[in-house]
């Protein structure tokens, strides 16, 4: 029978392995603090062969001071709805809290980072489609923060590809453990 684990052999690595504590008052909870994608742009006039997979081509360049004066106001709690996919249960919140939306840039490459508790389908690629609008002056930042405050579903532009977006860190309450501590716990 084929797990989980097999079907990504090669694709896998162990980075660090933290040994854990085991017995009695140990709990180990699934439910994440935050997430952190990543999603990544390249705006130059060609296409990269090498970054095709992994980034979202524009062949022009983006006003990054705009991208950033509007991805400041996706910081905090708000009903994302606008750019949300298709949920699978429509009466389910979408409401998100994002602990910080920022715009890196290198020479070529920009990079929109953003953490929050969690996330709606299509979301990040629907939000990054709109900042692209804004970098590229056909929405003005006002229209931006509107679709933030609006709340009607589906109200931001298409989403962009996939390929661009990137899960980058799962943050979890007290992880790493603190094994030494968590040990004494147990022999107690």
């Amino acid at each position: 029978m084929e797990t989980a684990i097999s079907r990504f052999q090669g694709a896998l690595s162990v980075v660090k392995k933290f040994p854990m504590a085991t017995g009695r008052g140990i709990l180990c909870s699934p439910v994440s603090k935050s997430r952190v994608y990543r999603y990544s742009l390249l705006t130059r006039k060609t296409r990269s062969p090498l970054l095709r997979n992994t980034t979202y081509w524009i062949p022009r360049p983006l006003d990054i001071e705009r991208m950033r004066e509007a991805a400041r106001l996706l910081v905090g709690e708000h009903d994302f709805a606008a750019f949300a996919g298709v949920l699978d249960d429509p009466k389910a919140s979408t409401r998100r809290t994002l602990y910080r939306a920022e715009m890196k840039v290198g020479c070529e490459l920009m990079e929109f980072e953003v953490e929050g508790n969690a996330f709606l389908p299509q979301q990040i690629r629907r939000t990054v489609g709109e900042l692209v609008e804004v970098g590229l002056d056909r929405v003005p930042v006002g229209e931006f923060e509107r679709l933030v405050e609006c709340g009607r579903p589906h109200e931001a532009g298409p989403a962009l590809p996939p390929q661009g977006l990137c899960l980058e860190r799962v943050n979890y309450q007290d992880f790493p453990p603190k094994v030494e501590r968590d040990l004494e716990r147990v022999r107690e």
